[in-house]
């Protein structure tokens, strides 16, 4: 499964963030979109694409857009790796 609850206000995503996994992790940050502040702690994905990258960036842009915060923490290696090779910073995800 790519992704779990953790503590209150944070959210785990392991594992692949991708073209196949993008769905189900967007709704299940969907299910958490009413939380004023959420922490998605990134330290568990082991592959990242650009449909991965675009589900942050739309998780940022939603929740910028409403009022509430997403940090991204822990970004892993795939996720550094992914942004870098579209020419952005991991920052430019989180809105903090």
């Amino acid at each position: 499964m790519p992704s779990s609850a953790k503590d209150a206000g944070t959210f785990a995503v392991a594992g692949s963030l991708d073209l196949y996994s993008a769905p189900e992790v967007r709704e299940a940050l969907l299910a958490r979109s009413a939380e004023p502040s959420l922490t998605v702690d990134l330290s568990g994905v082991e592959t990242c694409d650009l449909a991965g990258l675009q589900l942050l960036l739309a998780a940022k842009r939603s929740a910028v857009a409403a009022g509430r915060s997403v940090r991204l923490r822990n970004p892993s290696a795939a996720v550094s790796a992914a942004c870098e090779a579209v020419g952005i910073g991991v920052e430019h995800l989180s809105n903090d």
